[in-house]
């Protein structure tokens, strides 16, 4: 009689776990979903649209953005594409069920202007069937016919200065709903480093020009790679660089210096001292102004400033000293920057204080070059490539626009600085 009891309980206590688990609770009810509909199923861009949803036996979510139901109902949601919604409802024991509902936009374009603040763009929009349309502030153009889209924008003045496009001319493929920036750079910005030394940046426009050159006499003074063949290049994008060459005081800054001749240029620098010392404290002090060298295009682009001449000041050295120190000028030895006069751009000392390290590595001459602007960092199968320098040191002849030299990334001389290149001010920094 015992054994039977005995028997009867065991089964008992099965049947109780296997009715309300281990925890001695019944299971939840099975998540339910009744309905989840929109309340259309194509929008227009701008256009907002309801999503229903009737469920019970649990708490529900939409994904993507609308968030969390605690019940039965609806929200509403605006796509700027067309997007689908997913509604997952989840019971206390974690048991999940989902249903997908799709809302269709149709072909249109939102077109977001930043970096003007209280005025006006100009933001032309042209595409297919004669499609015109001008812009002067963030706006939604609805019902378009499929297809290429073309943005473009224009340079606007805002109190006297002129604001710059980052890319003057972007095209868009408009199958739904699609959005696009037009963002707007001041024409000049500043940072401020520690002990309030200023670093000023100049925008350099977006644009294409030739770089290198096949003239025979520009090769006489290089002891750097060859400036052939001249090939075009198209720089797709503004960006920025430093008003002047980096200054003792800017280093210092950073540092933690207080140097002697603060005016005067940062030199006696070597390529990794910049990369992995100067750039990281400048971009902890400062983040997220894409702080880095130029490309050697990028630094030639803007000593040329659209010019074609052997100088941006001319075709010879007769007007030489206006823009650069030469060995046996008076003031020779007083290397502070910014004394001579700029290049059209606004660039100060682009010869005649040190050469200017770059991003790039040496390559024998331009053969295969990228065409964008970009770096050109493959090293060719060198064991220990060679770095890029470009301007110029104060001999007859140097700081021409083309010129190139190389030295190790490792090495430091008196004739060694750089220049610095950003993609855009931040919060806070100072500009027009």
């Amino acid at each position: 009689m015992c054994r039977a009891w005995h028997a009867g309980s065991v089964m008992l206590t099965v049947f109780l776990l296997g009715c309300f688990g281990s925890s001695g609770r019944s299971p939840s009810p099975a998540p339910v979903i009744h309905a989840f509909k929109a309340d259309r199923e194509q929008i227009e861009l701008g256009e907002a649209v309801d999503l229903q949803a009737h469920f019970e036996h649990g708490s529900g979510s939409i994904e993507p953005a609308p968030g969390a139901l605690t019940g039965s109902g609806t929200i509403q949601v605006k796509p700027t594409s067309t997007t689908a919604y997913r509604l997952t409802v989840t019971n206390p024991d974690g048991v999940k069920l989902s249903r997908e509902v799709e809302v269709r936009v149709a072909p249109g374009l939102a077109v977001q202007i930043e970096g003007l603040e209280d005025i006006p763009g100009q933001v032309s929009i042209t595409g297919p069937g004669g499609f015109r349309r001008t812009l002067w502030t963030s706006g939604i153009l609805a019902r378009l016919a499929p297809g290429t889209y073309t943005v473009s924008a224009d340079p606007v003045l805002k109190n006297g200065h002129r604001f710059q496009p980052r890319r003057p001319r972007q095209k868009v493929v408009v199958t739904t709903g699609t959005r696009i920036g037009v963002h707007y750079l001041p024409p000049s910005f500043t940072v401020n480093l520690p002990g309030t030394v200023p670093l000023a940046f100049v925008l350099i426009p977006s644009g294409a020009f030739v770089m290198g050159s096949d003239d025979p006499e520009e090769g006489k003074y290089d002891p750097g790679p060859s400036p052939t063949p001249a090939h075009p290049v198209t720089l797709a994008s503004a960006f920025y660089l430093a008003r002047t060459p980096t200054t003792r005081a800017q280093w210092g800054a950073l540092a933690g210096d207080a140097p002697a001749n603060p005016d005067f240029v940062a030199n006696n620098v070597s390529y990794l001292d910049i990369k992995e010392s100067f750039l990281p404290a400048l971009e902890r002090h400062a983040p997220g102004r894409g702080f880095s060298l130029p490309s050697e295009a990028e630094w030639e682009y803007a000593c040329r400033a659209g010019t074609r001449t052997r100088y941006f000041f001319g075709p010879d050295e007769t007007h030489a000293e206006r823009y650069f120190k030469r060995l046996g000028d008076p003031d020779y030895s007083d290397w502070t920057v910014g004394r001579k006069q700029p290049n059209p751009w606004g660039l100060y000392d682009l010869a005649g204080l040190c050469l200017q390290w770059c991003e790039d590595v040496d390559h024998d001459d331009y053969e295969e070059a990228p065409i964008d602007g970009r770096p050109w960092l493959d090293p060719t199968g060198k064991e220990q490539p060679l770095c890029i320098l470009r301007g110029g040191r104060a001999f007859l002849g140097e700081g021409r626009s083309a010129g190139r030299y190389t030295m190790p990334p490792i090495q430091q001389t008196d004739w060694s600085g750089f220049r610095l290149k950003a993609s855009g001010p931040g919060v806070g920094d100072a500009h027009p």
